[in-house]
């Protein structure tokens, strides 16, 4: 009992840790939990009292979480995801509130038969899709900012698992009108003579896997797959595509593939948090999504 007790002493403190610990700052924690800043940093101070060391170093009116003090949240944040998955395991066999997934956005198109079938299965679940960078994912599992990724560059840590997912091919590609859609095989010459639309990513990092040894003209920069596309349909540009993104314009005649050699295959992987229970909530996503992909 005197275990208990001593838990129960500062077990409402926790969420005000944990917003503190993840921001290392009062004041921004104090926002996303709506109570004033002052009210906050009593808190943190009665916790460390309590424990009976402190978690942050002080420096002037900054606040920073000492060694103790990661040590502590890594266990907190695990607790309250066991407590949180316990919590849904017994309250129904029906996923019930919010998921949240990192997916890029060539990805979305093979994930839709798998997420339509979630919909359908258990309507009492938002699937809540992000775009997020790779470095970002493992940081923002950590906090319960999202509950799975999809990504082609991963990080590894203790505390998330990473499995292959899916591998698709790509092509380049233009419209029905463009100059090379009547040259059969192209040279690379004849290619590298024309203007090409590239992917990039909101840090302007290329995204489109063109080979970095070979230079090409390029005359639009688009950081969305859709304006890509929409680059090659329209603006007479050379475009690097996911083969699955472009198959129904291809079929309907309206992108030509004129190379399948230069651009190599993509493979995505899935991270998530490591498994603490059995009957994992976002084990159970992946695999549905798994099992319900779209042809690629």
């Amino acid at each position: 009992m005197d275990h208990l007790r001593r838990l129960s002493d500062f077990w409402n403190w926790l969420p005000a840790y944990r917003a503190v610990a993840e921001t290392e700052h009062v004041r921004t924690a104090a926002e996303k939990l709506r109570i004033s800043p002052s009210a906050l940093s009593r808190s943190i101070g009665l916790l460390e009292e309590s424990v009976g060391t402190q978690l942050f170093d002080r420096e002037g009116r900054g606040i920073r979480l000492n060694p103790a003090g990661r040590t502590f949240l890594d266990s907190l944040r695990a607790a309250m995801r066991l407590v949180d998955e316990g919590l849904k395991s017994v309250e129904s066999s029906e996923f019930i509130g919010s998921v949240h997934i990192a997916v890029p956005d060539e990805l979305t198109l093979p994930l839709w038969a798998g997420l339509a079938k979630l919909g359908k299965d258990h309507p009492q679940l938002k699937i809540c899709l992000r775009s997020v960078p790779a470095d970002s994912i493992n940081t923002m599992l950590a906090q319960g900012q999202l509950d799975l990724a999809f990504s082609e560059k991963v990080v590894a840590g203790e505390e998330v698992e990473i499995a292959t997912f899916i591998e698709t091919t790509n092509g380049i590609y233009c419209a029905k009108d463009h100059p090379l859609a009547i040259v059969e095989n192209p040279s690379r010459e004849e290619l590298l003579a024309h203007a090409f639309v590239a992917g990039i990513s909101d840090l302007d990092t290329p995204t489109d896997r063109w080979p970095v040894d070979i230079r090409r003209k390029v005359s639009l920069d688009v950081n969305r797959q859709q304006g890509v596309l929409e680059a090659a349909l329209f603006g007479n540009l050379l475009a690097v595509l996911p083969d699955h993104v472009a198959k129904s314009y291809l079929d309907r005649g309206l992108l030509i593939k004129i190379d399948e050699d230069i651009i190599p295959p993509s493979t995505f992987y899935s991270i998530r948090r490591r498994q603490l229970v059995d009957n994992d909530t976002n084990a159970q996503v992946l695999e549905i999504l798994s099992e319900n992909l779209s042809e690629t």
